[in-house]
């Protein structure tokens, strides 16, 4: 499975990923079981999301979140996790940092959700932001007074912007120009409490690159140092979770493109509305050409039952230089949970053509878990699926390379997925 930048009520999962989302008329959620199982109900829904550091350029993630701690609904009260990194460095002089601590916990009294993440010895773009050490904290929690969240304890220690000291604590959302590059951000806070939930997102330093500069740093840089999410939701009968995306290629061991117009479940679904994110397609050279793309999550979550799908359409699509074509490419991944009973299915995933070396498929034919053979290259997935207990994740098409000196020179373990669809209820 390709890595993933990367993670509530409806509208919470923004506070992870901060993706823009687009809200129509509610339709029915049709799910089909496939398999079922029982577990424990949980009280309150945690989440949380941490991690010391990352880097994206142009939507290609150059250096992967770093020390990353994340738990989703349905962990129990008394999760306590923590990572650590010796530190990252990202050339040219991006981003410097030496030990990354991260850590999340979950507590039922007082109910609440916390994660934290510590970076020492920070240095961005080459200095124009350092600090001795960076910390975000976050917490969500449910007390007397209802739903609330805090910041406390998120601190930037001996930091400068522009070789200038910052002596003050920043306020939270403070924004300063780094002349000829672009912005910084410090203590960034991204807040949503609801009646039944709450949430909130703190990044220490985010950092964007606007311009063109004579540092080399390519423009839509963008750097992010010590991140904290966390959140928590009143009980339901089961939470949701999942994602669905249009695209994403790894070459070898590094991330040619990511995800493409990712869009997540929040833990207690969308209210029965469909969300969604579209985009005119991808193109990555030798790879993938997609045409347009529509990725939509959709759930209900209440005190009987909680049920969500999770779809993905690439209208067209050409892999490897058209070794493979495809039209009309779905995937649709259901999940709902009643009676401590998780049913999952994957109907509605199709295609409305295909070809494989020119040679059409029939459509009709492909099953879940289809493999072909593409001689001299790997193998082609067709409807791949991978279920557990509560969860059921459908690839519509993912082409894995396995043969070294393949006419089209990628190396082993380059990998390629359309239309990827999640759907969870525990």
């Amino acid at each position: 499975m390709l890595p993933v930048v990367s993670r509530l009520h409806k509208g919470l999962c923004d506070l992870y990923s901060g993706s823009p989302h687009v809200a129509a008329a509610a339709t029915t959620v049709a799910l089909a079981p496939v398999t079922s199982a029982t577990a424990a109900e949980p009280v309150f829904g945690y989440q949380g999301n941490a991690f010391g550091s990352s880097v994206v350029v142009a939507g290609v993630v150059t250096s992967a979140p770093t020390a990353v701690v994340t738990y989703g609904c349905g962990t129990p009260a008394g999760f306590s996790r923590t990572q650590t990194t010796a530190g990252v460095n990202v050339p040219p002089s991006v981003l410097r940092t030496n030990t990354i601590t991260v850590t999340g916990n979950t507590s039922a009294s007082p109910t609440e959700s916390k994660t934290t993440a510590t970076a020492q010895n920070v240095n961005v773009l080459g200095g124009l932001v350092t600090a001795n050490a960076v910390t975000a904290a976050s917490t969500a929690r449910n007390g007397a007074g209802g739903y609330s969240t805090s910041a406390a304890g998120t601190s930037l220690v001996g930091l400068k912007v522009s070789g200038l000291p910052i002596l003050v604590s920043p306020a939270p959302n403070t924004r300063i120009n780094l002349p000829g590059i672009g912005y910084v951000v410090l203590n960034e806070q991204t807040t949503r409490i609801t009646p039944n939930s709450a949430g909130l997102r703190v990044s220490a330093i985010r950092a964007v690159v606007t311009q063109a500069n004579l540092f080399g740093y390519d423009v839509g840089t963008t750097v992010i140092v010590a991140q904290a999410a966390a959140a928590v939701n009143a009980p339901t009968a089961g939470f949701l979770g999942g994602f669905a995306y249009g695209t994403a290629a790894q070459l070898g061991n590094v991330l040619s493109s990511s995800p493409s117009f990712r869009i997540d479940m929040p833990c207690a679904g969308t209210n029965g509305v469909v969300r969604e994110r579209n985009g005119a397609g991808v193109d990555v050279p030798n790879l993938l050409d997609s045409g347009t793309i529509r990725n939509t999550v959709q759930g209900v979550a209440n005190s009987t039952s909680a049920r969500g799908q999770a779809t993905s359409t690439v209208e067209t699509v050409s892999l490897l230089n058209g070794v493979v074509e495809a039209t009309g490419v779905r995937s649709v991944a259901n999940a709902s949970r009643s009676g401590g009973s998780t049913s999952l299915g994957s109907e509605g995933t199709t295609f409305a053509s295909i070809t494989v070396n020119g040679q059409p498929l029939v459509v009709a034919d492909i099953e879940p878990n289809t493999q072909i053979n593409l001689a001299g290259i790997g193998t082609l997935h067709l409807r791949r699926t991978f279920t557990t207990a509560t969860s059921i994740e459908v690839r519509a098409i993912e082409i894995v390379v396995l043969q070294a000196g393949n006419p089209l020179g990628l190396p082993v373990g380059t990998t390629v997925q359309v239309a990827v669809a999640k759907a969870i209820a525990r």
